[in-house]
């Protein structure tokens, strides 16, 4: 019997997956948040997650997380900036 398959290395990437933007293009894994810092909106000096990615889609709801924007509202506030995106390696407060 035939059937089709495909040769996978790695399946997992869950929340905590960082994600990287290097001069190869945008990266996901196999590094990890961990529990402490975790992502970038946790707050805690994280680097940027899947998490985050989600978070500034508009998939999570923004009040719940620890990072206010300038406006004062919890959330993703000015997005790419308070979450450590587009600097450096992807991790927050990079620049």
């Amino acid at each position: 019997m035939v059937a089709p398959a495909l040769a996978i290395e790695s399946v997992a990437a869950g929340g905590g997956s960082v994600c990287v933007a290097d001069k190869h293009g945008l990266r996901v894994g196999p590094e990890s948040a961990g529990a402490f810092p975790g992502p970038a909106c946790y707050g805690a000096g994280g680097p940027l997650t899947i998490t985050d990615i989600n978070l500034l889609l508009g998939r999570l709801t923004p009040e719940r997380f620890p990072v206010p924007s300038p406006s004062g509202r919890r959330g993703s506030g000015s997005g790419r900036a308070s979450c450590g995106a587009g600097a450096g390696d992807g991790r927050a407060n990079d620049a």
